[in-house]
């Protein structure tokens, strides 16, 4: 499986945990935040704290492929990245908590690195050699 699906993989897991448990996601805190959610959905558990979401592991390559699908260039890290798509989102909404209306806000960026992802994923499929030689 390449870096792409694992990362839609990943983007799915994470949507679904916090729309089934808006209560697992903690902005400010590092291991449930949107990054804690895709190092979740990848390693199959939350991390014990920040070294060990932030660090090298198997969820690395996966934040940054989200990171990237979300326009990242390099800079900052990936994980931080995400973290400030998701809370800068700008999603409004009429929930009434705090941390519902910045679970909201994870999971529109999720699914919008899930989106880009998943068309992005749709574009290699479809393209060949043979069309990449018609463009040249």
């Amino acid at each position: 499986m390449d870096a792409t699906q694992h990362a839609i993989d990943a983007c799915t897991k994470a949507i679904d945990r916090i729309d089934e448990h808006p209560d697992s996601y903690r902005f400010g805190d590092w291991t449930h935040c949107a990054v804690g959610h895709l190092y979740w959905a990848t390693t199959g558990r939350y991390a014990t704290g920040f070294t060990e979401v932030c660090g090298p592991s198997e969820a690395r390559p996966v934040i940054e492929e989200v990171a990237r699908a979300l326009g990242w260039n390099g800079y900052p890290s990936p994980n931080t990245w995400v973290s400030d798509r998701a809370n800068a989102s700008g999603v409004r909404s009429r929930e009434s908590s705090r941390r519902t209306r910045k679970a909201s806000a994870a999971l529109a960026v999720l699914r919008s690195a899930r989106k880009r992802l998943l068309a992005e994923q749709a574009e290699v499929v479809t393209t060949t050699p043979h069309d990449h030689a018609l463009i040249a």
